[in-house]
């Protein structure tokens, strides 16, 4: 292999040779940079300007605390501070810094710090951890940092910098939890009935459905089940007792004797009297059940999850004198159900899945108000800080304070509470009355449940926690906290909110001017105190630590139709999480109500569920993803926007008006958390661009406070499985830093004392009210935790993210040895989920048990714990060694002969060195037999294509990368996806048909496009100087592409990489920010490589060729 250092004086390459192997490439040429770059001309100190010439100044920019720009409201004791230079000149490199810290502007003008950090002889410049006094709480700190360049030249940032704490571990003492009454004066109380009869028909096979009564309390409070199960020719009738999720009561009866030969039809009759109820079906009795007094209240249907479907016809319910309760047959316009949506097929109700109520037991969001005086002379300061069981929109003397979402955000009830800290300052009126306005909603604490048979352990009651403080100019203070002196009304716009079911928004109850001065409080009653679990009155506050939900884009309709009479479907050309914004005329208490479906129903789709181009919503399963608006009849039309629920779509389904919509009236608001794009990728290969797209438009929809897994069907949840495998090409794609921080705070909140990490974080079904019942130990998803913390740390370069989690992984490798048998791991997890070959799940579990201990080595080497390392790498040994011999044939073959066992086993690097040629070969052979195409599922897919190319297969890589046929990344694409789907399965085209299922929003078969960055475009990090301080660059061209140009956004700043073919070879073009130098890997050719013009040597018989580059703008042929 032949070594060459670049080096660069003045404007000139000049190439040199080297004969040593550079085994450290980033310290060899930190000690080069003095050769390297051009001499400051000027030496010029002042805030703000270059500390060279100005056609070479050097800047420092980026100012950053805890990875956050000027944050607001952190609880850290040791917040860490990064920054970026900037430079034309090449070379340009940081010897030194000094940060400085101080309590006001004034003060930091002044040179009064409240820490200085002294010069530091380091080139690092993130992850700088702050070592002062103790930062006091609620308290705005201003900073700035003084850097050295190479040449010993200072300059100070100019821009301002600041970071402010929140609360500081002080908690809120002297706010209480408010919330709304459980009965406010003239609420309705359900009609209470001495009796009744029910009769419906159900029609089902092989699927269980049931029919619901008692339910006044709505979907989330006390109902009665009545389900048929029905299997060939046996049946069973279960009678269940349900309250907010949870089956208190249930009983079976066998009902084979009733089902009519031949017949798929239940003929269902209940007689309530008391505390009986009597059933027939099909004119034969079916059993006697002994119930609680049951008003009859709102009646109706659920399914769970399938995809067969029921009927329902014929409900006829009286009271014991004979009188018509409910009598539906289906064949009108309107049914029992409306205003809600209900499909109805020839006369019939068609039951998919899911739980639909005829409309009653209303609980509207609670509204909450308060007014306060403020005093005439000038304000300096005003900051909310505010949680909710639920959440909260905030407003003041009539405006909303943030643009944010669903805050506090999605949280783990069970162990701590986020707050949010807003500043409301310019919010504030002197000298007169203010008002604050609240509405609280459900948002994540008790609607995130996703199937409604399971039972949400954090509680049923919606409350708000928070204070204002406001601070004058001559230092006093006023503090106005949530209590009873806050009143409520329960008679709001906001009839029902849900995040998987939708929002029912009735303008007609709007209450304008309830967050100002002056308005009237008719029907309003004071907040309760306090009226929430124990738990909750000493569970700690914690500043929140990543970006908010916001509104990252608005898209406009590419197309509307009108598939059938006065139903408009609205394409916006693209998948995405959110909720959109719609301008409608109509009358008052016009019903208009939007439905929302990743695809529409097409003639050649085999399983339509509806009329052909309308919505598709099987795929959603027990969501209803429906809104609805009550129009209050404004003649020059009312907008809008749902902002309390949100919905994974493409297409949105209007009804209720009788002229659609202009299109300008009508956008998409996609909504995700607010986090940085660093990431960008274009080729010659459309569909290769398509893809990539693809993967950023589903990180984009999940990424909504937590890793979910799909944005638009029940689920919508942080498995872990999938958040790691992604972690890496997410990273990519956008600055996740905190983002994933907070995750892994989830994930270790929830482990349990044995050390086992859950699935999914938060867990909020299936267990206690500790979370930690979910915490199985799965392999795959329970190393999450490891994959996700060592991938932030090569990626961002701050060591905090290792030591916040050292002990949490630790404990789970100790775990995993623990709990495997000879060092093979048994427990039965997931496997290769959603893979289209069989590899056995304990081959892939000891493969993942190895990897965590392995990558856990070197974390405890970053960290200098000599010890630890050692004990783990001997704990990777020993389960390499137990994969060999229960795994691995003699020559190099895998017992399962599987794409993902050669992934897995090639990149943990598990096969013993003699035999990894011919693992290789293996892998080459399968690939080949297969035609290319990827059969791995989530254990192994972001271990296929590095598996080919770290083994001398790039071109076999590619092979498989752009596959078109199914099953294959780009079929997919090719389908028109423009999100990456959850299965490669799907969508198969059998005679021009095809049947969907599953999530058309999944970003795990988003993970190739990782491959994309760090071999297409060659963009890799460097464990030994990590966070792209030292970058490996090594782009592979080839596929059939002509050119291929991208770039990433590190740590440090931005690297471009750009490559074409021209008729000499390649060409390449390079952009290394300041402060970093590159390894530059290419092929080895007979003709020398020029860089910027020069001669930079020539390689005789080596493979590769290296080249160390400084900062600067590279051009090589």
């Amino acid at each position: 292999m032949v070594i060459i250092t670049v080096l660069l004086m003045s404007f000139k390459w000049v190439g040199e040779m080297v004969g040593i192997k550079m085994k450290n490439l980033f310290q060899a040429g930190m000690a080069l940079l003095g050769l390297a770059a051009v001499l400051c001309i000027a030496g010029g100190r002042e805030a703000g300007k270059g500390c060279a010439g100005e056609q070479e100044a050097l800047t420092v920019h980026g100012l950053e605390v805890c990875h956050l720009q000027n944050p607001l409201g952190i609880d850290e004791e040791f917040p860490v501070f990064s920054w970026q230079m900037e430079s034309t000149r090449r070379g340009a490199a940081q010897s030194a810094y000094r940060v400085y810290v101080a309590d006001s502007r004034e003060h930091l003008a002044k040179g009064q710090y409240f820490w200085d950090s002294g010069k530091v002889t380091r080139a690092e410049s993130v992850g700088i951890t702050y070592n002062g006094q103790a930062l006091l709480p609620r308290q705005r700190y201003f900073w700035k940092v003084e850097v050295w360049d190479e040449n010993g030249e200072a300059c100070i940032s100019g821009e301002e910098a600041w970071f402010e704490t929140g609360l500081m571990g002080e908690g809120m003492s002297g706010a209480k939890w408010i919330s709304a009454m459980d009965t406010l004066p003239g609420e309705r109380t359900p009609k209470s009935l001495e009796g009744y009869s029910i009769s419906y028909q159900m029609e089902l096979e092989e699927t269980t459905a049931g029919f619901i009564f008692g339910a006044g309390e709505g979907r989330y409070g006390e109902f009665y089940l009545c389900e048929i199960q029905r299997q060939g020719e046996e049946a069973s009738f279960w009678l269940k007792q349900i309250d907010c999720c949870e089956i208190l009561w249930e009983e079976e009866t066998d009902i084979s004797h009733c089902i009519s030969q031949g017949q798929s039809l239940f003929e269902v009759e209940i007689l309530v009297e008391g505390e009986s109820a009597q059933v027939g079906i099909n004119g034969k009795q079916a059993g006697h059940f002994f119930i609680g007094r049951t008003s009859l209240d709102s009646i109706g249907y659920y399914k769970s999850r399938g995809s067969l479907y029921a009927w329902l016809d014929n409900i006829l319910i009286k009271d014991l004198s004979g009188g018509v309760i409910y009598e539906e047959d289906f064949e009108g316009e309107d049914n029992i159900f409306a205003p809600y949506y209900v499909p109805v097929e020839e006369g019939r109700l068609k039951i998919g899945c899911g739980l639909m109520l005829t409309k009653g037991g209303e609980r509207p969001a609670p509204m909450f108000r308060r007014e306060f005086p403020v005093q005439d002379k000038e304000v300096t300061g005003a900051r909310v800080y505010m949680t909710a069981l639920g959440s909260f929109s905030l407003s003041i003397n009539g405006e909303r304070v943030s643009q944010d979402y669903f805050s506090p955000g999605k949280l783990a009830y069970n162990s701590e509470l986020s707050y949010v800290t807003y500043d409301v300052t310019g919010l504030i009126n002197t000298g007169e009355d203010n008002a604050v306005g609240i509405i609280l909603l459900h948002g994540w604490y008790d609607r995130a449940v996703g199937y409604p048979e399971i039972w949400n352990p954090w509680g049923d009651k919606n409350a708000l926690l928070g204070k204002l403080e406001i601070t004058y100019a001559d230092g006093s203070v006023e503090v106005i906290e949530t209590d009873s002196s806050f009143h409520c009304c329960l008679d709001g716009p906001v009839r029902e909110d849900d995040l998987y079911h939708g929002e029912f928004y009735d303008a007609n109850y709007e209450k304008e001017g309830f967050d100002e001065a002056g308005f009237w409080e008719e029907g309003w009653q004071q907040a309760e105190e306090n009226k929430v679990e124990q738990a909750y009155l000493d569970i700690p506050l914690t500043g929140k630590r990543n970006e908010p939900i916001v509104c990252v884009e608005t898209l406009s309709p590419v197309g509307v139709t009108e598939p059938e009479e006065n139903t408009f479907v609205y394409d916006f050309g693209q998948n995405f999480a959110g909720t959109c914004r719609i301008k409608v005329t109509g009358k008052k208490g016009q019903v208009i109500t939007l439905r929302y479906g990743e695809e529409i129903n097409r003639e050649e789709m085999l399983n339509r569920d509806d009329g052909i181009g309308t919505v598709w919503t099987e795929n959603l399963l027990t969501a209803e993803a429906t809104d609805y608006y009550v129009l209050k009849g404004e003649e020059g039309g009312e907008v809008f926007e749902p902002e309390f629920t949100f919905h994974g779509f493409r297409y949105l389904q209007v009804t209720g008006l009788e002229e659609a919509p202009l299109a300008e009236e009508v956008e998409g608001i996609v909504l995700s958390s607010g986090l940085e794009r660093t990431g960008e990728f274009y080729c010659s290969n459309e569909a290769l661009n398509r893809y990539y797209q693809s993967t950023l438009w589903s990180q984009i929809s999940n990424f909504m406070d937590n890793p979910m897994d799909c944005p638009q069907r029940d689920e919508r949840h942080g498995w872990a499985g999938d958040a790691q495998i992604f972690s890496r090409t997410a990273s990519y794609h956008m600055d996740t830093y905190n983002f994933y921080r907070k995750y892994l705070r989830d994930l270790r909140n929830i482990q349990s004392e044995g050390g086992s990490f859950p699935d999914m974080a938060p867990r909020n079904f299936g267990t206690e009210w500790d979370g930690k019942g979910g915490a199985i130990s799965k392999n795959c998803w329970g190393d999450a935790a490891v994959v996700i913390t060592w991938n932030l740390y090569t990626q961002f370069g701050d060591k905090s993210i290792l030591e916040e989690n050292y002990e949490a992984l630790c404990r789970w490798v100790d775990m995993l040895e623990d709990t495997s048998e000879e060092y093979v791991r048994r427990w039965g997890g997931y496997g290769d989920h959603l893979s289209l070959e069989d590899t056995p799940s304990d081959l892939s579990d000891t493969a993942w048990c190895a990897h965590s201990a392995d990558l856990l080595s070197r974390m405890a080497k970053a960290l200098g714990k000599e010890e630890d390392r050692e004990h783990y790498q001997q704990v990777f040994e020993n389960f390499k060694m137990a994969w060999q011999r229960q795994f691995v044939l003699p020559d190099g073959k895998t017992i399962c002969n599987t794409q993902t066992s050669y992934a897995l086993g090639l990149e943990f690097s598990m096969f013993p060195e003699e035999l990894r040629e011919g693992a290789a070969g293996h892998l080459k052979l399968l690939a080949e037999y297969s035609g290319y195409h990827m059969k791995s599922g989530y254990s192994g897919i972001g271990y296929l294509l590095p598996a080919f190319s770290h083994n001398q297969m790039t071109q076999e890589a590619y092979e498989m990368l752009l596959q078109e046929e199914f099953p294959s990344l780009l079929y997919i694409v090719a389908q028109g996806a423009t999100t990456t789907w959850e299965s490669l399965m799907m969508g198969q085209q059998e005679e021009g048909q095809y049947r969907l299922v599953g999530s058309l929003n999944h970003y795990a078969y988003g993970t190739p496009a990782q491959w994309i960055y760090t071999d297409v475009l060659g963009i890799q990090s460097d464990e030994s100087c990590p966070g792209f301080q030292h970058i490996i660059l090594e782009p592979k061209p080839g596929g059939g592409l002509s050119f291929a140009k991208g770039n990433y956004t590190g740590a440090y700043g931005k690297i471009s990489v750009e490559w074409k073919e021209t008729e000499a070879g390649y060409e390449y073009y390079f952009e290394i920010p300041a402060n970093t130098t590159a390894t530059l890997i290419l092929p080895a050719r007979e003709e020398p490589y020029r860089i910027n013009g020069d001669l930079a040597g020539q390689g005789e018989s080596a493979e590769k060729a290296e080249y160390h580059l400084v900062s600067g703008s590279y051009r090589v042929n």
